[in-house]
């Protein structure tokens, strides 16, 4: 299954700008994050409909669903579920030397 393409996903603007924002996640290519190295989340859409897989410290959430065009509702999931793995991850990296 591909990547979905960036025109697929224009709507998710805010949620892309919250994502920009966690520490250590940077964006290698559009809608495509890594977190301190390694893959961490990315969009898939088969035309009918889009996903994001989000990777935790116990491997891949998949599955994650965003209708097109999005909804607050859906973002605000999907929001959660990516800081609650962020949050993991970090705190499975411990304490900055």
């Amino acid at each position: 299954m591909g990547h979905a393409s960036p025109s697929e996903l224009s709507d998710l603007t805010a949620l892309v700008q919250a994502l920009r924002l966690l520490a250590g996640v940077s964006e290698t290519k559009p809608y495509v994050f890594y977190y301190r190295g390694g893959a961490f989340l990315h969009f898939h859409s088969d035309g009918a409909r889009r996903w994001a897989d989000v990777k935790g410290p116990d491997g891949w959430i998949e599955g994650n669903e965003l209708p097109s065009p999005t909804t607050p509702a859906a973002e605000a999931t999907l929001l959660e579920v990516v800081r609650r793995c962020h949050r993991d991850l970090e705190a499975r990296r411990g304490p900055r030397k």
